[in-house]
């Protein structure tokens, strides 16, 4: 049984066994980690890598797991015997559920997915061998490089967000691992949450990983809400999703921080309405668990409440303002800004988004709002008007039409999120989009 030393006593450059059948990602890997300071050593085919670790002392063993000749959980088998304190990390391009966890109960001491970013690979490495000034991890322990997950449902799966964001990812080596509430057979457990884990979909969710969600699907929102139980960081939490979800709950929260909205009233029944003025006709009713413009219908005048249909078991009404029929979105990802001026959903012809420039008004009310529901990522809907601009709704995480660069800046959040850095002290107004 080897003992790995700890930073201290290490008088000699840090030995590292890399066993890897593909030369490009070897070669490029054990340039890298030589750069370093790493003494490396590279198998390519199973058997010399299990000769390898069986005969010579390592201070950590980087192992593929699809290798020729012996297989590199049976590599992992012989080593947990032998070399039991040995930090072992799994290098594989298998990010099945199954195979993770086969890997970590195996003894792998983390499992790291190709494409990987070589950063996060190195930065693994060194805390492994304790040359970052941390404590170094026991074989077993799960990892601090966090995951990337996106939840979604298969309405919004092929729009323009997620997809630009986990294309994006793609780009850079740092893949998301992509949850589809509602497709497939999809089951999980809410209690007790000792049962075991690989009935759900969170399957290999540590605390510490990353969640990103852009789905309105209640089944989906339960999901976000069992990530977070389990320790995951929700960009948008399951709270301020829930909430910008609500329309009632949304203005009380816009209201309550001062925040321009138009005036609002909730009835049981569309007809319940007729009671108003007549001056503040015509209305613009909404579902209380809105999404985006769906669902909205103009009234006149209290003469249609009677015979409107009415699906749900509320209904939300605001003064109809004419604005020229043209809304301004703003677009927001953490502190950066976007604007652009669309037709408004209510027009019979909708033309593509032009974009607007951000004054340090808007940029203030976009931060503002995201502040009262707690969103990072969000549109905020607003109507210019001659006393200023007046905010009509905030959705979490849209399609940001018209805004070229959003993917990259979100990939980014996602990207800082698990390398934590320190963000800006005031809105970051973004280039207008061309």
């Amino acid at each position: 049984m080897d003992s790995r030393p700890s930073p201290v006593a290490l008088a000699r450059r840090p030995r590292v066994l890399l066993v890897e059948d593909e030369a490009r990602i070897a070669q490029f890997v054990a340039k890298g980690l030589g750069a370093t300071g790493l003494d490396v050593t590279v198998a390519e085919d199973g058997d010399v890598g299990a000769f390898l670790a069986a005969t010579e002392p390592y201070d950590l063993v980087l192992l593929d797991l699809g290798l020729p000749g012996t297989p590199g959980l049976e590599i992992l088998r012989v080593m947990r015997q032998d070399r039991p304190a040995t930090p072992v990390i799994l290098l594989t391009a298998a990010d099945e559920p199954m195979a993770r966890r086969s890997g970590l109960t195996s003894g792998a001491t983390e499992y790291l997915t190709k494409p990987f970013v070589f950063e996060h690979l190195c930065a693994l490495v060194q805390r492994l061998l304790g040359l970052d000034g941390t404590a170094a991890t026991a074989p077993g322990q799960l990892g601090s490089v966090p995951a990337l997950w996106i939840l979604t449902d298969r309405t919004y799966l092929d729009q323009r967000m997620p997809q630009a964001v986990i294309r994006w990812l793609e780009e850079q080596g740092c893949p998301a691992r992509v949850v589809v509430a509602d497709q497939g057979a999809v089951l999980t457990i809410l209690a007790p949450m000792a049962a075991p884990r690989e009935l759900s979909p969170w399957e290999g969710l540590v605390p510490g990983d990353i969640v990103l969600p852009r789905s309105r699907h209640p089944f989906a929102l339960a999901l976000l809400k069992e990530a977070e139980v389990r320790g995951a960081v929700a960009v948008n939490p399951w709270s301020a999703v829930s909430k910008a979800r609500n329309k009632v709950r949304g203005t009380l929260a816009l209201a309550r921080r001062g925040l321009p909205v138009p005036p609002t009233f909730l009835a049981h029944r569309p007809v319940d309405l007729a009671t108003l003025d007549r001056r503040l006709f015509p209305l613009l009713l909404k579902p209380f668990q809105g999404d985006n413009a769906r669902g909205i219908v103009l009234v006149s005048d209290p003469d249609q409440l009677a015979a409107l249909e009415w699906p749900d078991v509320m209904t939300l009404a605001q003064p109809f303002v004419d604005v020229g029929g043209i809304d301004l979105k703003l677009y927001v990802v953490d502190r950066t800004v976007w604007a652009t001026r669309r037709t408004s959903p209510l027009q019979p012809e909708v033309s593509p988004p032009v974009a607007a420039a951000v004054t340090a008004e808007l940029a203030d009310l976009a931060l503002a709002c995201g502040e009262a529901f707690g969103l990072r990522l969000y549109g905020v809907d607003v109507l210019q008007t001659e006393q200023g601009p007046i905010v009509v709704d905030v959705n979490d995480f849209p399609n940001y039409t018209g805004v070229p660069g959003a993917a990259a800046t979100i990939g980014g959040l996602l990207l800082d999120e698990a390398r934590p850095t320190p963000r800006p002290p005031g809105p970051v107004p973004a280039a207008v989009p061309g």
